[in-house]
């Protein structure tokens, strides 16, 4: 196995840029049942109808299923349908078609089935299918983990197999992830035993594996089509900083690259993996979602852009007030255009879902905080972006041990893409880039340096100066990719990908 270690060599962009309120709410379907819920999807009907998929379950576990409610534009209840426990997917493609898929366990011969419902828009079954994955394993050595559905309508599902239990939170075990078509044909599947399940472990892991939580696992890339698994892992002891580890996966599922994403100093860090996702972006970058620690102490909901060789390009916090947040679900509409769900923990009893738009550069262009308040816990679930431009996000909240309160907001984007005033433009240029010998800094007027750094690969600061900063030697430098960090008396930070030829 191939094993690359990076370090995000990038900060904050602490540059003002503009906040456009350009949303409103139209309309929000929500209701209290006694129940609660722990899962939800919407898929979009040709008439602009909603889809919701719900996964709920009582105080005792005596009932649970997943409730597929059909709502107008308006938020009005249209119908509603009871199936077994499963999770919602549009088929791709194919107007008014949708599967729900759903796990089950033949105790006679233990085998796992794999099973879809399919339905139309009005909530009418129109065909089922079981389909055997595997038999033989002990169910309690057997832990189903995540499922995705391709752009060619083929379920990707990852699950563990020969789960060993060295205590209650560490366990070691097989990685397998398997394509299913709707036909139920299985197309292609691959194992790993480099990777340990998602639960906490308190012993030192062997290289290259996940040691806590791991709930992030989709596709990474369309063209070629890579899949990916993303979670928490310790490098060298149980304390802070705990870099993310990523597993990318071919096509055939074939285990490609492995790479460790690390801290960027000792202030600031990843930290706490559950929610961590990736977005494929633009045509040279991707997005990571994360939870991460700034040097301000704060534990924000963040994203960080980065380009296809894993360098960091911008990290961005995406609320600055809050005093934890996780990210919830991460939608890109076109190369400028990126929707962003998280979650805010407003104090010890109260937490709240945020909901942002950002362009390209990670500029916060307007944002929205839905429900939450004193001892009411909120939580994100999901986000879709509408054919006519609205946005649609699927929350619940919690309020002592009464059930949840269920929501569905959809929320009018009239976002005007020209800006009031000017975004803060990076204030210098640099050049050449690529660079043989002196790359030379050009400031704009008013605008006071106070440092300029080096940084290679590894994290290390390779030189800095704090006079004489409209050039930089790079001739006795090796080739390869550097990071130039410019901090203004401000306190502002700066970064730019520099290439040593």
């Amino acid at each position: 196995m191939k094993t690359k270690l990076y370090s995000l060599l990038t900060g904050l962009l602490m540059a003002a840029c503009v906040t456009s309120y350009g949303q409103e709410i139209v309309s929000e379907f929500s209701f209290q049942n006694g129940n609660m819920f722990s899962n939800t999807d919407i898929m979009e009907c040709s008439d602009g109808t909603l889809l919701t998929g719900i996964s709920y379950f009582n105080s005792d576990y005596t009932e649970y299923g997943l409730l597929v409610c059909k709502t107008s534009p308006e938020g009005q209840l249209i119908d509603s349908v009871k199936f077994d426990y499963g999770t919602l997917f549009g088929i791709n493609g194919v107007a008014d078609s949708f599967v729900i898929s759903s796990f089950g366990w033949n105790d006679a011969d233990s085998t796992e089935l794999f099973q879809m419902t399919f339905i139309d828009a009005d909530l009418n079954i129109t065909e089922t299918r079981s389909i055997s994955l595997f038999s033989g394993v002990d169910p309690h050595r057997l832990s189903i983990d995540e499922l995705i559905l391709s752009p060619e309508n083929e379920f990707v599902v990852s699950y563990w197999t020969d789960l060993v239990e060295h205590s209650y939170w560490n366990k070691s075990g097989v990685f397998h992830i398997m394509r299913v078509s709707l036909d139920g044909t299985i197309v292609a599947e691959s194992e790993t035993d480099k990777i340990l399940p998602p639960n906490w472990s308190n012993a030192h892991p062997s290289d290259s594996a996940l040691t806590y939580y791991s709930q992030g696992f989709g596709l990474f890339e369309e063209s070629p089509r890579v899949y990916y698994k993303v979670g928490g892992y310790i490098g060298t002891n149980n304390s802070h900083p705990w870099p993310l580890i990523a597993y990318f996966f071919d096509e055939d599922l074939i285990l490609t690259d492995t790479v460790i994403y690390k801290y960027i100093d000792e202030n600031t860090y990843f930290d706490w993996a559950g929610h961590e996702h990736f977005v494929p972006f633009e045509t040279e970058t991707y997005l990571m979602a994360a939870q991460i620690h700034h040097p301000d102490g704060v534990y924000r909901a963040s994203l960080v852009k980065y380009d296809k060789e894993n360098n960091p390009l911008i990290v961005k916090g995406v609320e600055s007030s809050t005093t934890t947040g996780s990210p919830i679900k991460t939608v890109v509409v076109d190369e400028n255009t990126v929707y962003h769900a998280f979650l805010v923990h407003q104090g010890y009893s109260s937490s709240a879902v945020g909901l942002v738009r950002l362009d390209n550069e990670l500029n916060n262009l307007w944002n929205i905080t839905l429900s939450g308040g004193q001892s009411n816990y909120a939580y994100g679930q999901c986000l879709k972006a509408l054919q006519n431009g609205d946005v649609a996000i699927a929350l619940f909240t919690t309020f002592g041990y009464s059930g949840d309160h269920f929501h569905l907001y959809i929320i009018h984007d009239s976002y005007d893409s020209t800006p009031e005033s000017p975004t803060t433009e990076c204030p210098f240029t640099l050049y050449p880039n690529p660079v043989k010998d002196l790359l030379s800094l050009n400031f704009t007027a008013s605008i006071e340096p106070e440092s300029v750094e080096l940084i290679n690969l590894q994290s290390q600061t390779i030189s800095k100066a704090s006079n004489s900063l409209k050039t930089i030697d790079m001739s006795a430098l090796s080739s390869g990719v550097y990071m130039l960090r410019v901090i203004l008396k401000d306190g502002t930070s700066y970064y730019e990908k520099i290439v040593k030829e």
